[in-house]
């Protein structure tokens, strides 16, 4: 198939607006696209950092009450050398 060029100038001039127009349209489009695709994707960014970040705030008051729980307040009483049992010898 071969591109036969219209005679008529008005035709040539008509196919070239046409030709832009669609140019024009397609990079508009595009840049929408591409806008959105970004936006998904910072905005999918954000919500994974702020998600690792709420769990590593909530694990990180979990071990520090954890730490809290492992610690024993106790009374105790020292045991003289003389009051021993003789389970040693």
């Amino acid at each position: 198939m071969t591109y036969v060029k219209p005679p008529n100038p008005f035709v040539q001039l008509l196919t070239l607006i046409a030709g832009v127009a669609v140019f024009a349209l397609s990079v508009l489009i595009g840049g929408i696209v591409l806008a959105a695709l970004v936006g998904f994707i910072l905005l999918t960014m954000i919500i994974i950092y702020v998600r690792v970040w709420w769990l590593q705030r909530k694990l990180g008051a979990a071990a520090r009450s954890r730490d809290a729980e492992t610690y024993v307040d106790a009374e105790y009483r020292v045991i003289d050398v003389s009051e021993r049992d003789d389970r040693d010898r």
